[in-house]
């Protein structure tokens, strides 16, 4: 898979710090923002029963239109004032580490551990965004001076559909990173 690097994987049956998914490190086109409290609820009954567009072939062309529209209504949004949900913004291409069970990323302002924030992203390849909510885990402080600080996000909700997509995406991901390792440490003849 390309752009990505470096995974682990675990069994979370092997005890409490073991993981149940492969991790990546990748660059994805990804959005998020802070949920008020009474979002939560709806908005995670919403991707669990929604998830993507149930296969149905979508036009990019009409999902650039639509994620215009998108930002244009977040920036409407934004100016009604601070009583109103904060607009998701348009996706920016990070570096995350992610996995079937979360991600980390930078994020500026951090949201405090425990808030639920709205995810989307893009998986290379695709077209149709996943959408997830997530709970902020942890802090991560940045190990390079400059670098942006981190958070690490648990999903909470994600619909069937997308965890699978995006464990297949890690899974492809490992078996680029291996098989470039395995051609690097051939001898040479």
């Amino acid at each position: 898979m390309p752009g990505a690097s470096g995974s682990r994987s675990r069994s979370r049956a092997d005890g409490p710090s073991r993981r149940q998914y492969f991790r990546v490190r990748t660059r994805l086109r990804i959005r998020h923002r802070v949920l008020a409290a009474a979002e939560i609820e709806a908005s995670c009954l919403e991707i669990e029963a929604a998830g993507r567009s149930g296969g149905a072939p979508v036009d990019p062309r009409l999902l650039a239109h639509l994620e215009r529209i998108e930002s244009k209504l977040d920036r409407l949004l934004a100016l009604v004032g601070p009583a109103r949900a904060e607009p998701l913004g348009s996706l920016e291409t990070r570096e995350v580490e992610i996995s079937g069970a979360g991600l980390r990323m930078a994020a500026r302002p951090r949201p405090p551990v425990g808030s639920s924030i709205l995810i989307e992203f893009l998986l290379p390849g695709s077209s149709v965004p996943v959408r997830a909510i997530g709970v902020v885990r942890r802090h991560v402080e940045p190990t390079v001076p400059g670098a942006a600080p981190e958070i690490a996000v648990a999903f909470r909700a994600i619909h069937d559909a997308d965890r699978q997509s995006l464990v297949h995406f890690s899974l492809e991901a490992e078996r680029c990173r291996l098989r470039a390792r395995s051609i690097d440490e051939r001898p040479v003849a």
